[in-house]
């Protein structure tokens, strides 16, 4: 055991704390400290202040300071304070825990195991064969979208609303994101389109207001507002929506499948089976009788 004053400044860097061993790279457990070859620990004693009034009659109570001068105000104890370093690290297998890791990086040591060849050679396949699938799915996707617009265009010129169109335009409202608040921030681009209208612009009135008068029954205004709720679904996808799950996506993919549509394998993957499960387990569409 030594004082402070005792160990040489250059030791000071051999503190137990930075060292590992040189085999397995692995701190020396403190149950192992003291038989290790020239490990010391060293012991000191410091003033640590307190801001706590201390408890009167207690012997460590001392209202000096470290160099004996009264500090009047201040509080504190004496506390014993000690640490292990190693006179030769060496001796003692050790070895800085930096220089190791350095030494180790890569070489397939028992904590920084390197991948083989044939691993590393498996991972870039891998990172190809993705690559592959998207570029492969994105062209698919492309042609995908062509055959769903269409589709979309002529479903949404229906004079009557497919059954549970009142539940999709409710959620659209509700629960949908901001689909339907961009799509009337760009003032139904899309929807104008399928509805046989010019886009709204500054230089021509708008034909949207004149339509909508035309619209006279009920149901055709059930299924106008489905179609702008479509119109503003389909303005929300792209190349990415087939490889990001957004459970909106996936409940008016499976509406629209449930009402004809015929999606592709790529629109398929926007669907998972908890969403299938999710839209099977949902209370059935129930007749309402007027008694009035």
């Amino acid at each position: 055991m030594l004082e402070p004053a005792e160990v040489p400044v250059s030791l000071w860097r051999h503190r137990l704390d930075g060292l590992v061993r040189a085999d397995t790279g692995q701190p020396v457990p403190e149950s192992e400290l003291a038989a290790l070859p020239t490990a010391v620990m060293v012991v000191g004693v410091e003033w640590a202040e307190s801001e706590a009034e201390p408890e009167p009659g207690t012997e460590q109570d001392d209202p000096s300071g470290p160099d004996g001068s009264a500090e009047p105000g201040v509080s504190g104890r004496l506390r014993v304070v000690s640490e292990w370093v190693v006179l030769d690290p060496e001796a003692a297998g050790l070895v800085p825990s930096l220089q190791w890791r350095q030494q180790h990086r890569g070489t397939g040591g028992p904590v920084l195991a390197a991948s083989t060849d044939a691993d590393a050679e498996a991972e870039r396949e891998a990172k190809r064969a993705e690559r592959r699938a998207v570029i492969a799915n994105n062209k698919e996707w492309d042609s995908a979208e062509t055959v769903r617009r269409d589709w979309l265009a002529t479903f949404c010129t229906r004079k009557t609303p497919p059954e549970r169109a009142e539940e999709l335009i409710t959620a659209a409202v509700l629960l949908a994101e901001d689909n339907l608040s961009r799509a009337m921030t760009g003032h139904h681009r899309l929807l104008r389109g399928w509805l046989g209208l010019e886009p709204q612009t500054w230089q021509a009135p708008d034909g949207l207001p004149g339509y909508l008068r035309e619209v006279r029954t009920p149901k055709c205004h059930v299924m106008l507002a489905l179609a702008a709720v479509l119109a503003a679904w389909e303005e929300g996808l792209s190349r990415e929506s087939w490889r990001r799950h957004n459970p909106w996506d996936a409940r008016v993919l499976t509406a629209i499948t449930g009402w004809g549509d015929q999606p592709s394998a790529v629109e398929d993957l926007m669907v998972t089976a908890e969403d299938s499960s999710a839209t099977a387990d949902a209370p059935a569409e129930t007749s309402e009788v007027d008694t009035a």
